[in-house]
């Protein structure tokens, strides 16, 4: 009895650290694809090679407070991640807010090598935030409200309104920024994290957000600040949740099989 007892502990040992495999966030961010074009350049590089962290669009003020840094995914879990102050909008040496935008979800590449976001009207989903109320659409923050905001998965077509990246002081204008509260939001609730200390501007912001209502397959996913200081690409291929029912059904054949040796 106590050696299956011991065996049914390893077995579940098993399946816990298969199981953690599945909790290990996957860095899904792509390298801006103009990044190294006649339009945008990348001024400002992280010396770790990171895609996306530590990079703005050419001519962007730089520094820690005005870069998002990356696109992480656990299964259906996504978070984006950044220096760039989410809850006020507001990047060191500007005193403005900049918006942080919602997430756009495309089903293929709103870009090609020659003209920069030839296809960016044409997305699927808007992972969209509920707001501050403000009269200018720049100062609509997402409403942050301690560890939590609120979100929605909105299918193109269900949109109340369309807002791009806009003046005053934009960098790039034109790119899709946020959409308006549709007529009866259905409200899902984020996780926000904030650390490190604004001296220096060292510190990382983090909104993570269950994003199973987006169907499996290959999605490309996109946000920026109203200003356009800094353009962040992920792309995935979301799963359908089979995963972690077939590594619980091979963690529980394999408790069986150690079963039926002892007996």
């Amino acid at each position: 009895m106590t050696k299956i007892s011991n065996l049914a502990r390893l077995g579940f040992a098993g399946f816990a650290v298969l199981s953690g495999n599945l909790v290990l966030a996957t860095n899904i961010t792509i390298t801006d694809p103009f990044a190294d074009s006649s339009t945008f350049t990348t001024p400002y590089t992280n010396p770790s090679g990171v895609k996306e962290a530590g990079t703005v669009e050419n001519g962007a003020s730089t520094g820690n407070s005005w870069d998002l840094a990356s696109f992480d995914l656990v299964g259906k879990s996504l978070s984006v991640n950044g220096g760039f102050n989410f809850q006020t909008g507001i990047g060191a040496g500007n005193s403005s807010v900049f918006a942080m935008g919602d997430i756009f979800v495309y089903a293929n590449t709103p870009y090609n090598s020659t003209t920069p976001y030839v296809g960016k009207d044409d997305w699927s989903y808007v992972i969209h935030f509920d707001r501050l109320q403000a009269a200018a659409p720049g100062n609509r923050n997402p409403n942050i409200q301690g560890n939590s905001l609120k979100y929605q998965i909105i299918p193109k077509g269900s949109e109340a309104g369309y807002i791009y990246t806009q003046n005053p002081s934009a960098l790039i204008i034109d790119l899709p920024w946020m959409v308006g509260n549709p007529v009866t939001p259905a409200w899902e609730v984020g996780d926000y994290s904030f650390s490190g200390t604004s001296l220096g501007n060292d510190f990382k912001n983090s909104i993570s957000l269950d994003i199973a209502d987006i169907p499996a397959g290959e999605w490309y996913f996109s946000t920026t600040m109203r200003c356009g200081n800094d353009v962040m690409w992920g792309h995935a291929r979301l799963p359908d949740g089979g995963l972690t029912l077939g590594m619980l059904g091979v963690s529980l054949l394999g408790l069986s099989y150690a079963r039926r040796k002892i007996a």
